[in-house]
């Protein structure tokens, strides 16, 4: 599911997986995460997100506000579903729709007979493209925690 843990806003949940991070609500992306547990109190942590032009795009927090942008046709309902306020997410939104090569996002205006929100083509693979490499990431984690499980302080070379 896409939900946060319960009692959890998704917010909160993203802070929660960037340890000492202010609550941003996906503002910096929340990231592509390995935490590998090795023997003693050593961990191996490093995180990943998708730029453009030097600037965050893409990341957990962004990627979940399309999914439910994706879910609901309504930036203010994936803004409640997130635990984060409409403003936020609109200024989100249009930071990715101007920082990608296409839009992401395309919004109708609201008022009383309300609006509506779907994804581009470019959303759609923007997610798919956060995907694979989240799964490529993944992978990743496995093969690097069994490699540092034969050899945890790194004596073999590589």
């Amino acid at each position: 599911g896409l939900g946060p843990l319960p009692g959890r806003t998704a917010a909160q949940a993203m802070s929660a997986r960037r340890p000492g991070a202010r609550d941003r609500g996906g503002e910096d992306g929340g990231a592509l995460e390995i935490d590998v547990a090795l023997p003693g109190r050593i961990r191996v942590r490093a995180r990943a997100w998708i730029e453009a032009d030097g600037e965050a795009w893409l990341g957990f927090g962004r990627v979940e506000l399309l999914r439910r942008i994706d879910g609901t046709g309504s930036i203010s309902a994936a803004a409640r579903a997130m635990g984060m306020s409409y403003r936020h997410a609109w200024k989100l939104v249009d930071a990715m729709n101007r920082a990608g090569p296409a839009p992401l996002v395309a919004a109708a205006a609201g008022g009383a007979r309300g609006g509506g929100a779907t994804l581009t083509d470019a959303g759609k693979r923007a997610i798919a493209l956060y995907e694979r490499l989240d799964r490529r990431l993944q992978g990743f984690k496995k093969s690097l925690a069994a490699e540092l499980a034969k050899d945890p302080g790194g004596t073999t070379s590589a």
